[in-house]
């Protein structure tokens, strides 16, 4: 059986990368197991903080993280989500992110 803290670790890793402009921050994170009928896997929450991005980027990736496809070794992300985004003094923002990743076997 894999280890679920190392998809965590890796989708946070990726979303870090993804975020476009500006530097990010990981301020909290959390994971929760989960299952249905037929899958297993895990329910995710990131909190990031973005330092310096335009806000047409943030927009822009808010809107098409969803589309994004995901290359994780032996999981699949089923859902992924901006739930927030929270501009701050200039160019500053923080990102709240939920994702629900499946066991692929």
């Amino acid at each position: 059986m894999r280890a679920r803290g190392d998809v965590h670790d890796k989708l946070g890793a990726v979303l870090i990368a993804l975020v476009a402009g500006g530097s990010v921050e990981m301020t909290s994170s959390w994971q929760r197991g989960w299952a249905s009928a037929t899958f297993i896997g895990a329910r995710h929450r990131y909190r990031l903080q973005v330092y310096a991005a335009p806000e047409a980027e943030l927009e822009a990736f808010a809107q098409t993280l969803g589309k994004h496809e995901f290359s994780l070794p032996g999981h699949l992300v089923a859902d992924i989500c901006v739930r927030e985004l929270t501009r701050r003094e200039g160019n500053d923002a923080t990102l709240e992110i939920e994702a629900l990743t499946v066991d692929v076997f």
